[in-house]
């Protein structure tokens, strides 16, 4: 079928055609016209908009420009540069960087590609995505939407009750630099990407070579970790494996031959197919069996598979099979042992089987608060109480994100060890700096300004600083006040490119999805896009002020009206402010064309007393300067 038949006018039609997509892939529909497409407008505008919220945006690839370079040009301007540059792709070479691979020692190589090409590759992930996502294996969670560390701790949770102790820890040298290209475009092909100019771009870009310093090589094999399209081409390549595992016992060919999956299974067991369950997270993975002599035969048998079918090895060192009964499993950071279950209010839980414990890794734990102890020990060395406030509050990211992550396991322990040598390391750190006043900064947690929502209700102390100026008192938090998030099984039917499946994530997580942006199209925007002389009206305000309509849920700001039955106009705050801020959505606000003309620049007073103070503040911020 031709996709290019589908018409997208609107972020609300660009959600209908992904859901379009993701619906025909699942029957296996093979799709051309792709690429129109991904030139759409919308489509850019949304890349754009993805790129611009992503804390890299400001980084720098080989041509030196950051997100804002291109959001301060015309709108129909970038539009065009970017259809023009797709038409005739020719990817600039990535920018190579290294980031500590945990305490190691190592380095791990990063991809920078130039943000014009970051723009393009959303747009190419935001089409294909869907298609991707109706073929991908259940049990595969990494890089993936709806999906977590969480979800594939819980499958392997379940796993383990089906008394499943044999597991193969899977691991690769070095997977994303060993990627096939030729067998990665065969496998797009086979999963319903078949228009030929959008294969032979992403060729294109996986053939852009890398700029490591001064260096230029070519690059004939792998993906670069940490480009945009990188983790679903990656879990593209491993699909056949995913569904080979699958197919062996999970879901076998002739299941619809039987009423039920469990009936299937019983028949396989019958005929002397072992169990066999894959969970997957991007290159790691894990392979549980019933016996130790299974796991052996088909471990022997994957290094051949991936040796042949995937061009990939296995790590002989780091590839194992652990009986977790006797000894834990290692799977993203965490440890998992079968054991028999804790007590429930000090009666003890008699099962058939062994559950999973899962706990953090100790070894990555120390590495973690080795890392906040240097943080917090620099504290002395940092001039201005305004800047040391700003670096607690960077540590307090870190503990609050460590928290995060472990509350899937078992983390009570975890999480007291990790707050006890925090306090002794700011302990040693206050007395240095404070002296013999220094316990007068020990304050409890719901005393603190900072943070609030996450303090209000916890009297501990916690080591802070305090401002004499403005009262302010910034503290470390407590990682031990994280709620626990224990891990739950994926439900299947959650995703994005379904009503049904969008749904059940709401229901599921109370989260509601983000409105979609209004097409907010009329002449009068246009002409001063068009003909604009200061670059106000530029591209960043096109599209923001789409953000601002829904944030102010179409309603004046001043008088309160609906925008959608009058003549409306989009206001900025604080005009004076240099073109990186002033078309910030937090610097925009709609007005019906009444109150923006009359009130705003007619200066005319309203009656309504709730009106005129409305009016006074737009006017008070409508002189201040940057």
């Amino acid at each position: 079928m031709r996709a290019d038949t589908l018409s997208i006018n609107s972020e609300f039609d660009l959600k209908n055609v992904l859901d379009k997509l993701y619906e025909m892939s699942l029957h296996n529909k093979a799709l051309t016209g792709l690429l129109e497409l991904i030139m759409n407008k919308e489509v850019i505008v949304t890349a754009i908009h993805n790129i611009k919220a992503n804390k890299g945006s400001k980084t720098k690839g080989i041509d030196h420009k950051t997100i804002n370079d291109f959001l301060q040009m015309d709108y129909e301007e970038l539009i065009q540069l970017i259809q023009r540059k797709i038409k005739s792709y020719k990817p600039l070479p990535v920018k190579r960087t290294y980031i500590p691979k945990g305490n190691s020692g190592k380095m791990r190589p990063l991809g920078i590609p130039t943000v014009l090409d970051r723009i393009i590759q959303e747009s190419f992930r935001i089409i294909l995505e869907p298609i991707l996502e109706a073929k991908f294996f259940k049990h595969s969670y990494g890089f993936r939407p709806y999906r977590e560390v969480g979800h594939a701790l819980g499958r392997i949770h379940n796993i383990v009750k089906w008394k499943m102790y044999y597991c193969i820890e899977g691991d690769f040298k070095g997977y994303f630099d060993n990627i096939n290209h030729r067998l990665l475009l065969k496998k797009l092909w086979k999963l319903g990407i078949t228009d030929k100019r959008v294969i032979s771009i992403i060729k294109s870009m996986l053939k852009a070579g890398i700029i490591d310093g001064s260096t230029f090589s070519k690059s004939s094999i792998g993906t670069p970790q940490g480009g945009i399209l990188s983790p679903l081409l990656a879990n593209a390549y491993l699909h056949t494996f995913d569904k080979t595992i699958e197919t062996a016992y999970e879901k076998p060919f002739n299941s619809d031959q039987y009423s039920g999956r469990g009936n299937a299974h019983r028949s396989l067991r019958s005929l002397g197919f072992p169990q066999i369950y894959l969970v997957r997270y991007a290159d790691d993975w894990v392979i549980f069996c019933k016996t130790e002599h299974q796991a052996k035969r088909r471990l022997k048998w994957l290094r051949s598979l991936f040796r042949s079918k995937f061009k990939l090895e296995l790590s002989e060192e780091k590839t194992v099979i652990t009986d977790i009964r006797q000894s834990p499993m290692k799977f993203l950071g965490f440890c998992i042992k079968a054991e028999p279950p804790l007590p429930i209010n000090g009666r003890k839980v008699y099962l058939n089987h062994l559950v999973a414990k899962i706990y953090p890794n100790p070894d990555k734990v120390k590495d973690q608060i080795r890392n906040i102890s240097k943080e917090i020990a620099m504290l002395p060395t940092i001039q201005g109480i305004d800047n040391k406030m700003a670096h607690i509050e960077n540590i307090n990211a870190k503990i609050v994100g460590i928290g995060e992550y472990w509350s899937k396991g078992l983390c009570k322990k975890t999480f007291n060890r990790i707050d006890n040598v925090i306090h002794n390391r700011c302990y040693f750190t206050w007395k240095k700096t404070f002296k013999s006043n220094y316990r007068k900064f020990l304050i409890p947690l719901n005393e603190l300004t900072n943070r609030p929502n996450r303090h209000s209700n916890f009297t501990m102390e916690s080591w802070a600083i305090v401002s004499a100026r403005n009262g302010m008192r910034v503290g470390i938090t407590k990682v031990k006040i994280t709620p626990s998030n224990w891990c739950r099984p994926f439900d299947p039917e959650m995703t994005p490119y379904s009503p049904k499946g969008r749904k059940v994530y709401a229901s599921k997580t109370r989260k509601i999805s983000p409105l979609a942006r209004p097409p907010l199209y009329n002449f009068d925007i246009a002409e001063r896009i068009k003909f604009n002389k200061d670059r106000k009206y530029n591209f960043e305000f096109y599209m923001n002020r789409e953000y601002a309509f829904n944030r102010d849920k179409g309603k004046c700001r001043v008088c309160g009206d609906s925008l959608w039955h009058n003549r409306m106009e989009c206001h900025h705050i604080v005009p004076n402010l240099h073109l990186g801020e002033v078309n910030k959505v937090s610097n925009l606000a709609w007005m019906c064309g009444d109150c923006h003309t009359n009130y705003i620049h007619g200066y005319k007073v309203p009656i309504n007393p709730k009106i005129k103070k409305k009016v006074q503040y737009f006017l008070n911020r409508l002189v201040e300067q940057k």
